[in-house]
């Protein structure tokens, strides 16, 4: 018998894309597939994040239930067609929790070892042309990584508040043309320093070796949250400063 379906409501937010997919474990588990529209930037991660039960669609095209999608509901709809779970919208139910925490509070799930469950193919020939190509960085060359921007297109934004005052190449993440944030993994790997605004790469660093033994992170959040610190359960092996905050 066919599984049960899925719609998640969490179309950007790339971080909470990554930091969710124990979620979407959880409730395959439960006897669903999971359908998930994203915005149409993000829809390259159909070819880095292939989990069998996942299928992501761009939330301009047809996809099933589309209708019950675009009421645009912050409830929890379950019904003999579908599982409808609107975590983009989770705070609503749990005002008083951290936004990350609210989304696993939504469906009753520790999200401990969340990164067990967050796996993506790497496209290694991608990497190099960035790495050599695009960057001309060698093999071997110490260099600091500053990523000044966050939040999903089109509404991204740069912060201007991180100056870097290193004796070494300092290599600025952006995007030049072609590249996704995949192809950055090289980059983000080999760095000697990081300098990062908390954005979807802090995620990935949870996933890759890297060479910097500390990230010097600054927290895009309000006050309130930068004291609860909301990413201390979520980054485990990645070792970072918090820095202050940017607004």
């Amino acid at each position: 018998m066919a599984n049960k379906k899925c719609l998640i409501r969490q179309p950007a937010g790339l971080g909470d894309i990554f930091f969710l997919q124990k979620a979407a474990d959880e409730v395959h588990k439960r006897g669903y597939d999971i359908i998930w529209p994203v915005i149409d930037n993000f829809l390259y991660i159909t070819e880095y994040i292939r989990t069998p039960y996942i299928t992501f669609y761009s939330e301009e095209e047809d996809f099933p239930f589309k209708q019950l999608y675009n009421t645009n509901s912050s409830v929890i709809v379950e019904n003999e067609d579908v599982l409808y779970i609107p975590f983009q919208h989770a705070d609503r139910s749990y005002p008083a929790a951290l936004i990350m925490d609210s989304k696993y509070n939504f469906i009753n799930l520790d999200y401990s070892n969340w990164q067990n469950y967050f796996n993506f193919r790497r496209d290694r020939r991608r990497e190099d042309i960035l790495y050599s190509n695009v960057l001309e960085l060698r093999d071997g060359e110490e260099y600091v990584l500053v990523n000044k921007n966050f939040g999903s297109p089109p509404n991204s934004k740069k912060v201007t508040n991180i100056n870097v005052k290193e004796n070494m190449k300092i290599v600025e993440m952006d995007f030049y043309g072609l590249e996704n944030v995949f192809d950055w993994c090289k980059v983000i790997e080999n760095a000697k320093l990081i300098y990062t605004v908390d954005t979807s790469i802090c995620y990935m660093m949870e996933k890759l070796n890297l060479s910097a033994e500390n990230i010097n992170l600054y927290c895009r959040f309000k006050k309130e949250h930068r004291e609860h610190n909301y990413l201390n359960n979520i980054l485990v092996k990645t070792k970072y400063s918090l820095l202050e905050a940017i607004y």
